[in-house]
């Protein structure tokens, strides 16, 4: 068994873009996944799969939303060992922070550092970045709301990407291990 996390893009955000999450749970036992378990009503989910992952498992999730409640939807796959890599490195190590003030961009795909280093335009005084393969992390301690950075860093990095703040990343990871030591995954 094998355990996973899955992360949609825009959804339930800002009263848009509505997806209810027995919905999207079903979809996901539909495609392969079992022991589905959602949190929050922004598109995080945590599966087991008896194997491997099929490489087409989002593509197939994007697929199935778009043609069963017409959202067109960007999906992430994570390992929980992906999840375990990006807590591991987080740069912000002051125990003190806020985790709402500390965010996890999960990005498409990796992007060289020339491309990331025109985020230097878009950072508040206040807020500190960092890069590593295809997770940006950002510090922004006036909140992500207000954040020239967290707005336009997308767009500048030319991926898809979806933010978590640390507190639902870190529950993430924690209800994927529970998977993991339950023999779920």
């Amino acid at each position: 068994m094998a355990t996973w996390i899955m992360l949609l893009r825009g959804v339930n955000v800002g009263g848009r873009r509505s997806l209810s999450m027995q919905v999207l749970s079903a979809l996901v036992e539909e495609a392969g996944g079992s022991e589905v378990e959602t949190y929050i009503q922004s598109g995080n989910v945590v599966f087991v799969t008896a194997g491997e992952l099929a490489a087409d498992f989002g593509e197939e999730i994007a697929r199935s939303l778009r043609a069963h409640v017409g959202l067109d939807v960007k999906v992430l796959i994570l390992a929980l060992a992906d999840l375990e890599d990006v807590a591991r490195k987080l740069p912000f190590a002051d125990p003190g922070l806020d985790p709402a003030t500390v965010h996890a961009f999960f990005l498409d795909r990796a992007v060289g550092m020339e491309i990331a280093a025109s985020l230097d335009a878009l950072k508040g005084p206040d807020e500190s970045w960092h890069l590593d393969g295809r997770v940006l992390y950002l510090h922004a301690p006036r909140g992500i709301g207000g954040s020239k950075f967290a707005r336009g860093a997308e767009k500048r990095l030319g991926v898809a990407a979806t933010a978590r703040n640390w507190r639902t990343v870190s529950e993430l990871l924690l209800r994927a291990r529970r998977h993991e030591r339950s023999g779920l995954g």
